[in-house]
């Protein structure tokens, strides 16, 4: 039987090991059946690969949402994209100005926002994240994911980013947060209190990295 015209031996092959390895994670339960089968069927009706995993179809991860960060944004800059008030835009936020290390390199995590509902401290919050293998955010995915969900984030009310934080000069903690004011409008916070005791109407992002 003659070969196909432009048939690749080898690269047929290493498809197949791939489909072969991928076939293995959905029988694991590692990739959810639903997600496996409709991102097959977008590939092979030409795709590309980032509108695959962009999809609002594809079911999410563990119930985590995908989010595209932009780590390399100015600072600054997000004031302007987001429309946030100068006098909304506290001027503790220049102590964030340099990307977090957990974040340096990274374009896209899966996210969730945990809510207890109480009043909680940061450590209780952060462990909250920790139980469900999720880190806090930073102040530059808060920042990402008002630019995603604007609406909601506006009607979050409050967004704790427990992995940005910084010791002031009274060694009182500083950590950066969205609030939602009257208005409503968008405000780019730093708390100042020491134990960073939250009310019950706070929430906190955390992610784990996109794979």
């Amino acid at each position: 039987m003659a070969q196909k015209k432009g048939f690749n031996d080898g690269a047929y092959g290493r498809v197949m090991l791939r489909a072969g390895d991928f076939a293995r994670r959905v029988g694991e339960g590692t990739i959810p059946e639903e997600r496996a089968m409709l991102g097959i069927q977008m590939l092979s009706e030409g795709n590309s690969v980032e509108q695959v995993a962009s999809d609002s179809r594809l079911p999410s991860v563990d119930g985590l949402k995908r989010l595209v960060l932009e780590p390399d944004r100015p600072l600054k800059s997000w004031q302007q994209l987001l429309g946030i008030r100068a006098l909304d835009w506290i001027s503790d936020n220049e102590l964030f100005t340099e990307p977090e290390r957990c974040e340096i390199g990274l374009s896209e995590i899966w996210y969730d926002i945990e809510k207890p509902g109480r009043l909680i401290y940061s450590p209780e919050a952060i462990n909250l994240l920790a139980d469900r293998d999720l880190r806090g955010f930073t102040a530059r995915m808060n920042f990402a994911l008002a630019k995603e969900e604007r609406d909601m984030v506006m009607a979050s009310g409050m967004l704790v980013a427990t992995s940005s934080t910084r010791r002031g000069s009274s060694n009182n903690l500083r950590l950066p947060y969205l609030e939602v004011d009257v208005g409503p409008r968008l405000c780019a916070n730093v708390c100042w209190n020491d134990g960073s005791l939250w009310h019950e109407r706070c929430g906190f992002p955390g992610f784990r990295k996109f794979k």
